[in-house]
């Protein structure tokens, strides 16, 4: 037995169309945890299969009386079935895994024999993934990109195969309905303050059926959903990389002025940046306001009053930007000439020197700042 003996446990399954091994799993999860002398629930959400899940459960519960029953009338994917299960576990620990038989669920001896007191999570890797080549190597190119884009530390996040104290689930706000739960759940996790250990699991081949996660669809509102954690977890370096992509819309346009100015107009270089440089203004400001800083936005029919007065403060700070790259280029020119190789290079010196400044700028003052915490669900929900 463990160190640590648990108090109770809940042990959740996630049921799609698993007539054929969901009652096997929870009659040999029964079995091994009335040996454990402990409380303890069998829990098994399923979501609104197709098949006999739930004729099979319903027969099962003569025999397993702990078992509990979450019958999702809609399918509310992968993600919206196992938050189910999580926020109905009553216990001091959580165990979940699939219902398909590709875990033994007699495992969890592994998982509990590793739990101590100042363990709150342990987490199985799969020791050899059985599925056929193809999704295997993309299993491990995809836990290598959610280690490196969230700084996941376990090295196996898609191992669904995890022992939680209870007290971290509840100060959990899922937000993930796809895939993407599995990230979400070990990035609040870690978040959270939650030590993790990890224990080698054996991995079947999927006996009957199909998974869940190979269609198209599927596949796209995982990433979907994990392009909007990131934005949640990084957010501020997500504004900054949306200010960068409205100042190269911008900049695209103010180069195509610049070179109409310097080619077709004759004009010098100085005069040049001045004038593409406002037919950039007006455009920029409307992009940043719908993209850049959307948490912010200032809404054009509600708050006409407000649009005004930012926009002229977005005036004064992008003419010390022109000014500043203005500067660039004449002060530069005197000393390189005004070569068109030498006016190129000031004029993106200048930009890059602007552009540095209008960030700070309008961050702090144009569209002002609010709480992190409103402007990062702010930016998720929407």
């Amino acid at each position: 037995m463990a160190a640590y003996k648990p108090k109770s446990i809940s042990v959740f399954f996630l049921a799609y169309n698993d007539e054929h091994t969901i009652g096997e799993l929870a009659q040999k999860t029964d079995n091994f945890l009335s040996s454990l002398k402990i409380d303890y629930e069998i829990i098994v959400g399923n979501d609104a299969s197709k098949d006999g899940t739930l004729k099979v459960l319903t027969k099962l519960k003569k025999s397993v009386p702990n078992l509990k029953i979450i019958n999702n009338k809609l399918n509310l994917g992968y993600g919206g079935n196992l938050v189910s299960g999580l926020k109905s576990a009553k216990n001091e620990f959580v165990f979940y895994t699939d219902g398909d038989g590709q875990y033994d669920p007699l495992e969890l001896k592994l998982l509990l024999d590793k739990l101590d007191a100042n363990i709150d999570v342990v987490n199985g890797y799969k020791k050899s993934r059985a599925d056929g080549q193809v999704r295997t190597i993309g299993g491990k190119l995809y836990a290598r990109w959610l280690r490196f884009i969230f700084g996941i530390k376990i090295r196996d996040v898609d191992c669904d195969f995890r022992l939680i104290r209870r007290a971290f689930i509840d100060k959990i706000d899922f937000r993930a309905t796809s895939g993407a739960i599995c990230p979400e759940l070990v990035i609040k996790l870690q978040r959270a303050g939650a030590k993790f250990a990890e224990v080698p699991v054996s991995h079947y081949p999927r006996r009957y059926g199909r998974s869940q996660f190979l269609t198209p669809v599927r596949v796209i509102r995982t990433f979907a959903e994990e392009y909007l954690l990131l934005e949640l977890f990084h957010y501020e370096l997500f504004r900054k990389f949306k200010f960068i992509l409205v100042g190269c819309s911008s900049l695209m346009i103010q180069l195509t002025f610049f070179n109409l100015f310097l080619l077709a107009y004759k004009l010098k270089p100085t005069p040049a940046t001045l004038l593409s440089d406002g037919f950039a203004i007006l455009t920029s400001f409307f992009l940043n306001n719908a993209i850049t800083f959307r948490d912010r936005r200032i809404r054009i029919r509600s708050e006409t009053l407000k649009l005004v007065k930012s926009f002229l403060k977005y005036n004064y700070v992008v003419l010390v930007a022109t000014l500043i790259q203005t500067g660039t280029v004449y002060f530069g020119t005197k000393i390189m000439g005004d070569s068109y190789l030498a006016a190129h290079f000031l004029f993106f010196l200048g930009i890059l020197i602007g552009m540095v400044w209008n960030y700070k700028l309008h961050n702090a003052h144009v569209w002002p700042q609010k709480t992190a915490t409103a402007a990062s669900a702010q930016t998720y929900e929407k």
